[in-house]
Parts: structure tokens; C-alpha cells; sequence
């Protein structure tokens, strides 16, 4: 569904005003990030944590700590919205002509830090199913909504288009988790003090999601300044293809993954069986997929986007070995989370996100848009590389050999579709590349039979 949104939006109002919608969500996106103060994943650790014993009373007294938190954090998202309007501005526009626009936008920060609670609450409670299926029908509602406003009005339909989208994921999260965990308006000074706990344990959080949402913002308003905002337009159309669209094979990660292992976090043994398991199945998910997407990136573009944003795929296709690294390095990087060390966390964060902005900036100058994907690919390794010697020596991990061995059973193929983009033959392409799309999906799926029968 998100898919078809995106096609029809990219249709309907082309790069330029794709790129104005990234401009407005990340400055949304940052200021939700800033005043929610990591409730979002301190209030899934701790959900879990109460699901994980059963204690019915413990569970209910987390769940009102959260709404409540999350209500005043919504509250100061709104405020800090109407107050920097200016700023948002001229920092993401370089004008103060869309003022009024982030003053409209406003009330989306509040709507956002509480369904980012309310999501939090469903998450830990492993109500993954319910999750699933409000989503799906949030999406499916915007869809019907907004679409038609972007027919009739173009451009002007972006900032009622945001508003529309906000309410109605709010209220089908809130309807669902009230449905489960009914709404208690008996706050007083305990939640204050439990809840400043939790805020004191997401503030690392908070710190991190303001450096990365600040980091895309700063990028996207360099490309908007040093380019244009048709440029920005494709770079989002190729952030949203490789890593938000590969984001959806990584959810079981935040979803279910992540409260399970922070149930276990003080169980070492157990901790890092769950992370090999993890990476492992991921590899084996990921590899054939990104072979398959590699090659038919020159008909997904079109089909997903439009022509108009044909010029993005050599960048989409050269940074889908980012995800690939991505897909070991996101367990290890849940690890610091599951275990509530913030500082680590941060300080991994920290490193991320300059290498984020050296890496585009570098990659622009470099070669454009395929260079920004290089870029990104040679920082996705080093992360990774980071972030395994950390986790080793901070946590005691250790990566069994079956990672390495999926890591050479799959990324071969990978090299060798990506090599068979630059064949100009159109026979030669194809029969080649059904050839490695056939191997990798033969090795994938004959390991992860062997592992299942286990």
C-alpha cells in the first residue's frame, strides 16, 4: 500500500513535489523524534519487560506512565513546532515563505509522538497481528483520502494531505490500543516520577534521533541548495527504494525482535543465540531479494515512480550493498537498546550519522547520485565493521561461523548482479540474471530448510 501511495503521489505531483514532502516529514520527523525523548523504545522495553512475567498490575501502570508521557510530549512537539516555524523554514527551505505551512503542521508532531506510545504499548505486548492490521488499514484510508486531494489540487494538497495522513494512522492506533489496554485518566505524581525515569533512560535515544534526523534533514536541504529540489526529489525516491522499502524485510526487527531480546537482555547465552538467528535468517531473506531488485531496477523505477525518476536507478543499485550490510549490523546495533546501555547506543549513533553526512556530501561531489550510493555503501561497511568490535567487546557477542558462511553464501551473487548491470546486451542481461536470481534462491532456501528442520 505504501508502494502504490508513492507511485500515485510521485505521479501526480513529480520530483519537485516528492521533494517538498521529504523536506516537511523529516522537519516533522525531527521534532517528533526531539519531544517524544525516546519513549518509543524505552516504553517497549519496558512493556515487554512487564508482559514477559505476566504481572497484570505492573503492565497496566507502564501502559498509563506511557500515554501520559507521550501526551505531554506531544503537547511540547506542538509548541516547538508553532514557535520554530520560521526557522523550519528558512533551514529547510532556505525562505520563510512556508511559515504558515509548519504552523499548520503542527498538530501531526503532537498526533505522532502519541501513536508512537500507543504503538510502543502494542509492540511490547506482542500484539504484532493487531499492529499488522491497523497499519494496513490506515494506509488504506490515507490512500482514499489523499489521493484524490493531490489529483484535484497538485502541490497544494502536501500540507492537508500530512494532516490527513497523522489523524488517521492516530486514531486507528489509539482505537486499537485502547481496545486492549483501556485508557485510565488516574495520572498523578507517580507516573511524573516513573515516567522522568523513563525519559531519563531514553534520553540517549532522543540525543541519536535528533543527530540522525537533524543529519537528514542537513542533507537534504544541502542537496536542495547545492542542486534543487529535483534533486532532492530523486535522492528521496532512492532513500525510499533501498533502504525505506528494504526497511519492510527488517520490521520483524523493531516489531517482534526487538522486544524479545529485551526480555532476555540479561541472559548473555541466550542474547546472542537470538542475534545469530537473526542475522542469519535475514541474510538468507535479503540476498535473493536484492539480486532480484538489483536487475529489475530499470523496470521497478518506472513502474513504482514514474520516467521522470529513471535517473535515480544506478544509485538505488549500487547502495543496495548498504542493506545488505545493514542486514547484519541492525541486530547487533539492537543489542546496546535491549540492554538499556544509552551511551553506547549514542555514541554508535554519533559516529553513523557524521559518516552519513560525509558520505553524501562526498558522494555528491564525487559522482552525483551513483556516487552518493557508493558512498553510502562503503559507510554501511564500516559501520558494520564498528559496530561488530563494540558489541564484542562492550557485550560479550560473538558471531558464530554460520554468519560467515551465509555472509559467503550470499553476497557473491550480489557482486555478480550488480557487474551484469553494466552488460548492454539485452539477452545476455536477462539470461544471466535469471541464472543468478535461480542460484541465490536455490542456496537460500535449501539453508533455511536445513535450519527449520532442526
Amino acid at each position: 500500500l505504501g508502494i502504490i501511495r508513492n507511485k500515485l503521489v510521485a505521479v501526480l505531483i513529480g520530483p519537485a513535489g516528492v521533494g517538498i514532502i521529504s523536506l516537511f516529514n523529516s522537519a516533522i520527523t525531527l521534532l517528533t523524534n526531539t519531544a517524544n525523548m525516546g519513549l518509543g523504545v524505552s516504553g517497549v522495553r519496558n512493556v515487554s519487560e512487564a508482559y514477559e512475567v505476566y504481572d497484570a498490575r505492573r503492565m497496566a501502570t507502564v501502559v498509563d506512565m506511557l500515554r501520559f508521557c507521550t501526551l505531554l510530549a506531544g503537547l511540547v512537539g506542538m509548541a516547538l513546532c508553532l514557535l520554530l516555524s520560521m526557522v523550519l523554514s528558512k533551514a529547510t527551505f532556505s525562505d520563510g515563505e512556508h511559515m504558515a505551512d509548519f504552523m499548520l503542521l503542527s498538530p501531526v508532531v503532537a498526533l505522532s509522538c502519541i501513536t508512537v506510545g500507543e504503538t510502543a504499548i502494542l509492540k511490547g505486548a506482542r500484539m504484532l497481528r493487531r499492529l499488522a492490521q491497523l497499519t494496513i488499514v490506515g494506509l488504506a484510508v490515507t490512500i482514499l483520502i489523499t489521493i484524490p486531494l493531490y489529483y484535484f489540487y497538485r502541490q497544494r494538497a502536501i500540507v492537508p494531505s500530512l494532516l490527513v495522513a497523522a489523524v488517521v494512522q492516530t486514531c486507528a492506533t489509539v482505537l486499537c490500543s485502547y481496545r486492549a489496554f483501556p485508557l485510565r485518566l488516574n495520572w498523578d505524581m507517580r507516573h511524573v516520577r516513573s515516567g522522568s525515569a523513563m525519559i531519563k533512560l531514553g534520553l540517549a535515544f532522543t540525543l541519536a534521533g535528533i543527530l540522525g534526523n537533524g543529519a537528514d534533514l542537513f542533507v537534504r536541504s544541502f542537496l536542495n541548495n547545492a542542486a534543487s529540489l529535483q534533486t532532492v526529489g530523486l535522492y528521496n525516491a532512492g532513500y525510499m527504494l533501498s533502504v525505506v522499502y528494504a526497511s519492510t524485510l527488517f520490521s520483524a526487527l523493531e516489531a517482534d525482535f526487538f522486544p524479545r531480546i529485551s526480555a532476555v537482555n540479561q541472559l548473555q547465552y541466550t542474547t546472542n543465540v537470538l542475534v545469530n538467528r537473526q542475522i542469519e535468517v535475514g541474510l538468507l531473506i535479503v540476498g535473493p531479494l536484492l539480486v532480484v531488485f538489483v536487475l529489475a531496477l530499470p523496470l521497478l523505477v518506472p513502474l513504482l515512480y514514474s520516467s521522470a525518476f529513471a535517473g535515480v536507478v544506478p544509485m538505488v543499485q549500487v547502495l543496495s550493498f548498504n542493506i545488505f550490510f545493514r542486514a547484519i549490523s541492525l541486530p547487533l546495533e539492537y543489542i546496546a537498546l535491549a540492554k538499556g546501555d544509552s551511551r553506547t547506543y549514542l555514541l554508535l549513533e554519533v559516529v553513523y550519522d557524521v559518516a552519513f553526512v560525509v558520505a553524501v556530501i562526498g558522494g555528491m561531489q564525487l559522482g552525483g547520485l551513483w556516487g552518493m550510493g557508493l558512498c553510502l555503501s562503503v559507510m554501511g561497511l564500516f559501520n558494520l565493521v564498528l559496530v561488530a568490535c563494540v558489541v564484542q567487546k562492550r557485550f560479550g557477542y560473538r558471531m558464530r561461523r554460520s554468519v560467515f558462511r551465509n555472509i559467503g553464501l550470499q553476497l557473491p551473487w550480489l557482486m555478480l548482479a550488480y557487474a551484469t548491470t553494466f552488460v548492454h546486451s539485452m539477452s545476455v542481461y536477462c539470461l544471466v540474471g535469471l541464472a543468478l536470481v535461480g542460484i541465490s534462491s536455490y542456496l537460500s532456501v535449501g539453508a533455511l530448510r536445513k535450519k527449520t528442520r532442526r
